[in-house]
């Protein structure tokens, strides 16, 4: 998933999973971010 807008830096855990599971750069774990205003989401899955 890739995001544009305003949320929080990704965390050290959020970092370690997304290497651990080999995410895309700039790819993001939705159950991770803090949403800090109007954001678009983008999959490649849906």
């Amino acid at each position: 998933m890739s995001i544009e807008g305003l949320v929080d830096p990704p965390s050290e855990l959020e970092l370690r999973t997304a290497s651990r599971n080999k995410l895309l750069n700039g790819e993001r774990l939705s159950c991770q971010i803090q949403v800090m205003a109007d954001l678009t989401v983008t999959t490649s899955y849906w």
